[in-house]
């Protein structure tokens, strides 16, 4: 028996296979076994890399009055 997890949601369930439907609407399609989940690196779910992180330039004013 595997534990699947919904990646609309986070809805987790048990079974041999998926549920056919979350409780959120989505189709089996997005379920995964909770193990593959957890293995993925950062930034992978949502299909970037940490490499895509912004850089944002911050002007400091360190004049106090």
């Amino acid at each position: 028996m595997s534990r699947w997890v919904c990646t609309k949601c986070g809805h987790e369930a048990e079974g041999v296979n998926p549920p056919k439907k979350c409780t959120c609407g989505a189709s089996k399609d997005s379920f995964e076994i909770m193990e593959e989940r957890a293995q993925r690196e950062p930034g992978e779910e949502m299909g970037g890399s940490e490499d895509d992180e912004w850089e944002e330039d911050i002007e400091v004013d360190d004049d106090f009055d």
